[in-house]
């Protein structure tokens, strides 16, 4: 019965730790403004106060957001995880369901803030991609059909770059 109670206090200690959410107000710099995490809504940049959360993890707005927010001050917020911000009168509310975000000074403007934290955290490789990438067409399947891949209508946009003579190249599986 002791080692039964032990479990079921592991169990419940365990879920309410991952249901914990992380909050952060992060003052603002004089004149500071955000910018980021959600391309499509690149018209409502710099964020204004709104009573309503940007959602990172459920606002998909066809693929295009990314966790990182960017100040015009120089500072930057990067997380893996997604996560949920919100602008009240000039503060930045930051919530998380992951982890407690931090805010990094990286600069004095957006462009040192956006050229630290692509250093950091998404640094190029020294690569090239191979030369097909540059000198023939790139067919991606997520242009012809969105989030309804699967391997019939896969199968069938290549048959149709065949059919109607396109030149053959880079055939991409994206999304799913």
């Amino acid at each position: 019965m002791k080692k039964l109670f032990l479990i079921i206090l592991t169990v419940c200690s365990v879920l309410s730790a991952a249901a914990q959410s992380h909050e952060t107000a992060v003052a603002p710099l004089k004149g500071e403004k955000w910018w980021g995490g959600l391309v499509a809504l690149g018209s409502r940049m710099p964020f204004a106060s709104t009573t309503d959360w940007y959602d990172l993890e459920t606002m998909n707005l066809n693929n295009q957001i990314v966790p990182l927010i960017l100040s015009s001050e120089g500072r930057y917020v990067w997380s893996e995880q997604p996560f949920h911000f919100r602008m009240q009168n000039d503060t930045l509310l930051l919530s998380s369901d992951y982890e407690k975000l931090d805010v990094v000074s990286a600069g004095k403007t957006l462009k040192e803030a956006y050229l630290s934290a692509s250093a950091k955290h998404f640094p190029p490789s020294g690569k090239i991609p191979e030369e097909i990438f540059f000198s023939k067409p790139q067919h991606n399947t997520w242009i012809e059909l969105m989030y309804n891949q699967n391997q019939e209508d896969i199968e069938k946009y290549a048959r149709n770059i065949l059919a109607n003579n396109f030149p053959t190249g880079i055939f991409m599986i994206d999304d799913n």
